[in-house]
């Protein structure tokens, strides 16, 4: 009995050296992996959230940047259209102060000179995404359609120059012209019968073609002025402060030469 108990003795002495060799280091180790971890896990978690900040800000930035080109391609193209509008309103008008209410639409209209060198202004993808992210899809279809109704006004405009000075020629060399102080001219002559039909013709498609132009562009001076004025509260309501740019004012119309 007492080898026995010798023995058991010696087995559990040999247990607690093993602990001692391999139990305490390993549990040492794990503790200090935990000790570490809580901290890098702090700080990557700090580093994460400021990324994220930056990245924020730096979108927002880019936002308030891509907002302010759309701001003056939109100031562009309503003065434009605004311009255009008031001169052919005004055209109209003097003929009737002046007396001569009995010209047509296309007679008191002059040819716009340089129309045709105006440069097209359209929106890219990256300034659009602006009020995609705003949620505004619908300002985005105007701001598309604005700039094609430009492009039409202009393509009108231009052909309508030239079609008025076309006939002014031909016309010219049918007849004796004369140019009174209001710098209206006026070209009279004898003709035969099927040639003053052509020119009548002629007169009548062109006065057509400016009663339907001016009617264009007064819808499109319309359209112009309500995308302008809703430029402003969308911008500010989606970029805060940064977007201090507005356009419910009309803009001013620069004078063009006639």
């Amino acid at each position: 009995m007492g080898d026995l108990h010798i023995t058991v003795a010696q087995a559990a002495a040999d247990t607690s050296s093993v602990w001692k060799d391999y139990g305490v280091p390993f549990a040492t180790a794990i503790l200090g992996a935990l000790l570490a971890y809580f901290p890098s896990r702090l700080l990557a978690g700090r580093a994460s959230k400021e990324l994220i900040v930056r990245d924020e800000k730096a979108r927002h930035e880019a936002e308030v940047v891509a907002a302010r080109k759309v701001f003056i391609k939109l100031t562009v193209l309503v003065n434009a259209i605004l311009d255009y509008h008031n001169q052919i309103e005004a055209m109209v008008l003097k003929a009737e102060q002046d007396g001569n209410g009995q010209m047509t639409i296309a007679q008191r209209l002059s040819a716009f000179v340089g129309v045709d060198r105006e440069p097209s202004v359209s929106f890219t993808a990256e300034e659009l995404e602006v009020f995609i992210a705003a949620k505004r899809v619908d300002y985005v279809d105007d701001l598309v359609l604005l700039s094609r109704r430009h492009g039409a006004m202009l393509s009108n405009l231009a052909a309508f120059g030239r079609m008025k000075t076309d006939l002014h020629y031909e016309l010219a060399k049918h007849g004796h012209t004369t140019r009174d102080d209001d710098l209206v001219s006026t070209t009279a002559g004898r003709m035969p019968a099927p040639l003053a039909n052509y020119f009548r013709t002629q007169s009548d498609e062109l006065n057509l073609y400016a009663m339907a132009m001016r009617q264009m562009i007064t819808v499109f001076a319309d359209f112009a002025r309500d995308v302008a004025k809703d430029y402003g509260p969308i911008t500010r309501a989606y970029l805060g402060d940064d977007a201090m740019l507005d356009l419910s004012d009309e803009p001013a119309a620069p004078t063009q030469d006639q």
